[in-house]
């Protein structure tokens, strides 16, 4: 099946509801009006003509090329929907499409085109009556200004100005005109009335246009000139002729010759009546397509012609309902002679209304002329129906997905493979430059830092299992050899430092000695949002000199633990930091605390962790499993042990055993 698409307005999009075209018929109608037309031999004959759709697969071996288009063109339409379509069904979808799209493609020339046209050519007609109404109105003012003239009196002396008689009254118009006037206002009332009535037998008539039938006679004259006709009742009288030559040689009227011959017979007269019935049908819908134009036709002419009289009949009747009262003649007669009464002046006022009429109605048709579109407009052509082969699209589906998938992880392995990320412990205990000195599990939440330190716990934290582990490998190695501060770092954000150092804490607190955690990421502090404590003031405010470090140091819940934090970072506090003002608050820490426990900043980003770090006794990176990148970590180690400080190491974060 292929077909195309248009778009029939329910009404004119005109913005005034004005023109020739808002007297259509209902919405119904118009749609059988239009499938008609496109069906219509006049429409079928153009897209013949204006294309080479008679030389397709499927025409080209046809005779009658418009019969076969009128009875296998399907116009599709429903009286609750602006949807019309053109259908057919064929074995050839293209050429269907090509045939579809020169029918459509006449239709909107042949009909719709034209119709917009004719709405032009009314909009003309209109302009013309509008030029030749504004010439005789020139005329009858030139005639008045003459004749104004002539009654002027001469000047009463010299040096005084012309003495000008009263000006004539609003309409003078004597009893002949004002009667002459009464009559034309009753012929245009009848003949107003009776456009009206003629514009509803009119309507009545195309209303039934689906319901005449065509006479007999006028079949048999149609038949009497088909020449396919013809050949079919040639073919019947020789069927019969035949049959009754069989009948004559053989004596048994059962004969088998003679049933067939009997059945031929019948069946050529069968055909007969079938082509018979084909044609009225045929003969009938073009017989109603005819009627139903001139009706259309008709309509439209009965409707501009109602506009007319009615347009009419207004004016004759707004200019004897601006006539003064007349008197009757012997008063008349008294007041006033026959030469009072001005019939030009009469005429002018009459000429002018019909005037204001007719600019009234151009300039109602112009701007609807102007914003109104087309009522039928085509929405889809026909195109080729595309035939859905599912086996294959399930297995293109299927390839290219699996295609897609090994394109991202061949880019995600050669990302991978580039940047050297850390999957394992292996990848740094390989290198002999780094001093790998614990190994912690995956962290196991995002809780306080305090989580682990809970009794009510049955089952302990193996992060903070481990993180023991840690503290004991650290007092070994470092805390044993006076490693009092020690700053825990990482090459980049997002590697654990901030988790490690509060869990490192809360554990050498176990150890029943003073520890202060400081949070020395001045630039993005975090630390104090985990203890659930106040960011300010802190390390800042100290580098700056606004208050002592009595006055900064907050306690925890837990034992043994205090909190510096970080404060708040601003360019003095930048300043200080760089003139080495760090070094006097570690010192003063030293003095208050066995143990000091740092936070820091990423040391690739900024320097501040390096400024900070060469103050402390020791300094510890963490690595974190599928974040780190091996080159950023053993980067950054490096730098950490050019700074001279006397202890290093690296933590491992994320090993799962």
């Amino acid at each position: 099946t292929t077909y195309s698409i248009l778009r029939v307005a329910s009404n004119d999009s005109g913005v005034l509801s004005s023109g020739p075209s808002a007297y259509r018929n209902e919405f119904l109608t118009f749609l059988k009006t239009q499938a008609d037309s496109i069906k219509s031999e006049f429409v079928l004959r153009a897209a013949l003509r204006d294309s080479k759709i008679g030389n397709t697969q499927t025409l080209v071996d046809v005779d009658d090329k418009v019969r076969w288009l009128i009875d296998n063109i399907q116009v599709e339409y429903s009286e609750h929907s602006e949807i019309m379509k053109i259908v057919m069904i064929g074995e050839y979808p293209p050429d269907l499409a090509e045939i579809i799209n020169a029918v459509q493609a006449a239709y909107m020339k042949e009909v719709v085109l034209v119709d917009q046209l004719k709405k032009k050519d009314s909009l003309a007609t209109l302009e013309k009556s509008r030029q030749r109404l504004e010439e005789d109105l020139r005329n009858y003012k030139v005639k008045l200004e003459v004749k104004q003239k002539k009654n002027l009196p001469l000047p009463l002396s010299d040096g005084q100005p012309f003495v000008t008689a009263e000006p004539p009254a609003k309409v003078r118009v004597g009893q002949a005109d004002f009667a002459q006037l009464n009559s034309e206002l009753r012929k245009a009332e009848i003949d107003f009335t009776l456009a009206v009535e003629r514009e509803k037998v009119i309507k009545a008539r195309l209303d039934k246009v689906d319901t005449l039938e065509v006479t007999a006679t006028e079949i048999n004259t149609v038949l009497d000139r088909d020449q396919d006709y013809k050949e079919l009742t040639t073919k019947v009288e020789r069927a019969e002729q035949f049959a009754a030559s069989m009948k004559n040689v053989y004596t048994s009227p059962t004969h088998a010759d003679v049933k067939d011959a009997e059945k031929k017979a019948v069946a050529a007269k069968t055909a007969v009546e079938d082509y018979k019935r084909k044609r009225k049908t045929d003969v009938t819908r073009e017989f109603q397509q005819a009627n139903r134009r001139q009706l259309q036709d008709a309509v439209d002419k009965a409707a501009a012609e109602v506009q007319a009289r009615s347009l009419l009949r207004q004016t004759v009747k707004k200019q004897l309902d601006g006539l003064p009262p007349l008197k009757d003649s012997v008063q008349m007669a008294k007041d006033k002679s026959p030469t009072d009464y001005d019939t030009d002046e009469s005429s002018l006022l009459f000429a002018i209304g019909i005037y204001e009429e007719v600019l009234k109605k151009l300039n109602v048709m112009a701007v609807d002329q102007q914003n109104a579109q087309p009522r039928v407009i085509e929405l889809q052509k026909a195109s080729v129906p595309i035939k859905k082969e599912m086996k294959k699209q399930v297995i293109g589906t299927v390839f290219a997905t699996l295609l897609g998938f090994m394109l991202i992880g061949a880019c995600i392995t050669m990302y991978e493979g580039r940047v050297k990320r850390l999957y394992e412990a292996r990848d740094l205990s390989s290198n002999p430059m780094l001093n790998l000195i614990g190994v912690l599990p995956e962290i196991g939440s995002n809780d306080a830092v305090t989580a682990g330190t809970d009794p009510r716990r049955l089952n302990p934290d193996p992060f903070m299992e481990a993180v023991e582990k840690v503290r004991i490998m650290l007092g070994r190695n470092f805390l044993g050899k006076r490693a009092q501060a020690i700053l825990i770092g990482s090459a980049e954000p997002g590697e654990g430092k901030t988790t490690l150092a509060g869990h490192l804490a809360v554990s050498l607190t176990k150890t029943d000695r003073k520890t202060i955690l400081v949070d020395a990421n001045l630039r993005e502090p975090a630390m104090h949002e985990h203890l659930g404590l106040s960011g300010q003031p802190g390390v800042c405010e100290l580098l700056r000199g606004e208050q002592g470090l009595q006055e900064v140091v907050q306690r925890t819940a837990i034992n043994n633990l205090s909190f510096l934090s970080a404060g708040a970072w601003d360019a003095d506090a930048q300043q200080a930091l760089g003139r080495d003002r760090f070094r006097r608050i570690i010192d003063q820490l030293r003095q208050e605390f066995d143990y000091i426990i740092l936070d820091s900043h990423a040391l690739s980003p900024v320097a501040d962790t390096y400024l900070i770090g060469q103050h402390c006794d020791a300094i510890v990176v963490c690595a974190r499993k599928f974040v780190s990148r091996k080159p950023a970590v053993e980067q950054a180690y490096q730098k950490v042990r050019e700074l001279g400080v006397p202890h290093t190491g690296l933590i491992f974060l994320g090993e799962s055993k």
